[in-house]
């Protein structure tokens, strides 16, 4: 018995000795640079730019044909006006009357173009939010160096960064080697199936088969040991839009039974929480938590390191952190919640509406099949339904090892050479999933230098982007067009 316990503690002093050294191993091997990222110098009229865009709050509608598409117009002849040398010197279209479509032609016809995609649409303001803000969202200001405004981090200030950069190589006397379009689409927070997919079905219908699509939503990721990591998107979710509800005897209230649509709805609402999705780890997911491993605790940094063989504990640690539970599973958010139109009535139906997001390898009937499993467990077929609202497929995943994606990853390193490179899922959606029916190389990023809880400011109140951060979106589009094409 003795030898038998003498034995166990060896094995499980060289099992714990195998992990540690390990973790050692992998710490070690965890690039970190510190390098200085430069400076890009002000330029006031650009910034005047950004300010004066962000006064034309276009905001497109999910009932689309009741938007202010007076907006939209506007915004195009602010373009026109600020910037009259690109509509001379490039090709220009419109695509479904308010998406705007750029071509500059290059040199050599010969060599498959690039596309840089943006949208100038943004998400409505909270009116219950508005006084929260340091300043008006549809006016904007300036503030210890931060432009502050809707849309000036998602996506507007891009999206201008473009239109200086374009500007300025243009008065450079610059023309590119290869035909470079600009797509810029006007519904993006709606879907984009107005505008970038009709814009994607242009390209199609023309056989125009482009080497690189570059759309917003990766970033330069400050962390908080000074180590930057640089988020190419190159894949993102799918996702799954369902109502579910739940039925019972609607009746008074002054007479409730015991059980009611709504209580089942809240008990099918416990069951789908408790019961998530399988978590699985994808390639993307991979990179990310190497990535991000010097900034976490001890215990998950053993556990990322050893993960082929601690791979569950892994899973019970990260879903404890929601940004890190989107990356091993798809994910299940409810979002909506209906009942009586009246106070005193039992409804008849409950209505949960549910926004799950799917990762790549999945698709939205994996999740209806896990979501009608957990429910068939607790309730009878006849006490709910599952209406579909829509499905997207997750996109494809793009080509890490191309010559094009170097030629990003390269520049990204030119102006953040502190910054990690770092392929990454988008746990979101993005105008970019639509082009992937015309190029293999569709990849998301903005060259910012941002902390996480600056990242969130997207469709959050006192949303802003930084001067400098601004500059360096600018400096960045020109030099890589420069450099490149």
């Amino acid at each position: 018995m003795r030898k038998i316990i003498i034995l166990s503690i060896l094995i499980s002093i060289l099992f714990i000795g195998f992990i540690l050294f390990r973790t050692y191993n992998f710490i070690k091997n965890t690039p970190v640079n510190l390098k200085e990222t430069s400076k890009a110098e002000i330029d006031d009229k650009a910034v005047e730019n950004l300010l004066k865009s962000v006064s034309i709050p276009v905001v497109t509608l999910k009932d689309y044909k009741n938007s202010d598409f007076s907006r939209h117009i506007k915004f195009k002849e602010f373009l026109e006006s600020t910037y009259p040398e690109i509509f001379e010197q490039l090709e220009f279209r419109t695509i479904n009357s308010y998406s705007l479509l750029f071509k500059w032609k290059g040199k050599d016809e010969k060599l498959p173009p690039v596309v840089f995609v943006g949208h100038y649409d943004v998400v409505e303001a909270d009116e219950t939010s508005l006084k929260e803000w340091k300043y008006p969202p549809y006016k904007g200001g300036i503030e210890n160096g931060k432009i502050f405004g809707r849309g000036t981090l998602d996506d507007r200030g891009s999206v201008i960064a473009l239109f200086q950069a374009i500007s300025k190589l243009i008065q450079e006397g610059y023309t590119p080697n290869r035909d470079i379009y600009f797509a810029f689409g006007h519904d993006e927070e709606t879907g984009g199936v107005n505008g970038a997919k009709a814009i994607s079905d242009w390209f199609f219908d023309n056989n125009i088969k482009p080497e690189m699509v570059l759309d917003e939503g990766g970033r330069v990721e400050l962390l908080e040991n000074n180590t930057q990591n640089a988020y190419i998107g190159v894949c993102e979710k799918g996702r799954l839009l369902i109502n579910l509800k739940l039925k019972s005897k609607g009746m008074h209230a002054s007479r409730p039974p015991k059980e009611t649509s709504v209580t089942k709805l809240a008990d099918a609402i416990r069951e789908l929480n408790k019961n998530q999705s399988k978590a699985v780890l994808i390639p993307q997911a991979k990179d990310y938590y190497k990535a991000t491993f010097n900034n976490r605790s001890l215990i998950t940094r053993i556990l990322i390191a050893n993960s082929d063989i601690l791979k569950l504990f892994l899973f019970k640690k990260l879903q404890q952190n929601p940004l890190d539970n989107a990356y091993i599973r798809s994910t299940i958010a409810i979002t909506q919640l209906k009942g009586a139109s009246s106070a005193n009535a039992i409804p008849s139906v409950a209505v949960a509406t549910i926004d799950s997001r799917i990762l790549p390898e999945q698709i939205p009937d994996d999740m209806l099949n896990h979501i009608e499993k957990v429910l068939s467990k607790k309730f009878g077929k006849d006490e709910y339904e599952i209406e579909v609202i829509s499905k997207t497929d997750p996109s494809n995943v793009s080509d890490t090892n191309s010559k094009i994606f170097k030629k990003l990853a390269d520049e990204i390193s030119s102006a953040f050479p502190s910054a990690n490179i770092v392929p990454y899922m988008i746990p979101a959606g993005t105008d970019a999933k639509y082009y992937e029916k015309i190029s293999k190389n569709v990849y998301r990023f903005l060259p910012i230098l941002i902390k996480p809880e600056e990242y969130s400011l997207m469709h959050g109140t006192n949303e802003y982007i930084s001067v400098e951060n601004y500059m360096r979106m600018i400096t960045f589009y020109n030099s890589f067009i420069k450099n490149n094409f």
